[in-house]
């Protein structure tokens, strides 16, 4: 391995898209309750720099050009998080996972119509559902933005 760190023989690379590691959190409580992992580091990397993606998107009409003001800008991006029951006490920063909302958007960036958010409002609903944090409890959003007109909407439906 790269990091030159020897992995749990349960660690996973998945595919599925932008939120696929979010229904990856019962499975890190279940390592850390049942099988007695310390701490899952879960995370996602995307990247649309590849002819094949670059080639989907132009027959979607999502690329930013000239044409489209506020269509896709494609990157690479990567973000991580350390999980764990036992944070360290010398540790700066602690965030805890009080409720997760899932939902699948009916309208797709592929599909005929533009996607209204639906979607992302339910799971934010849900995630505020039980016995956590209310809504007027919440004072920081994390979301990707990647400049199309539907991604600029649906977080303006989120906050």
């Amino acid at each position: 391995m790269a990091t030159g760190q020897k992995f749990h023989a349960a660690s996973r690379a998945v595919d599925g898209g932008a939120a696929a590691s979010i229904g990856l959190l019962e499975r890190a409580l279940e390592l850390m309750e049942q099988e007695g992992v310390e701490q899952v580091l879960l995370g996602g990397v995307d990247s649309l720099v590849n002819d094949t993606d670059f080639a989907r998107l132009g027959r979607a009409g999502r690329l930013k050009g000239t044409d489209n003001a506020q269509g896709l800008v494609p990157g690479e991006a990567a973000a991580f998080v350390r999980l764990t029951q036992n944070p360290e006490g010398k540790a700066r920063v602690h965030a805890a996972i009080h409720g997760v909302g899932l939902a699948q958007e009916q309208d797709s960036v592929l599909s005929e119509r533009y996607s209204q958010g639906r979607a992302l409002l339910g799971a934010l609903r849900d995630a505020v559902n039980g016995s956590g944090p209310s809504e007027p409890d919440i004072d920081f959003v994390i979301s990707n933005g990647n400049g199309e007109r539907y991604s600029g909407w649906e977080q303006l439906i989120a906050r």
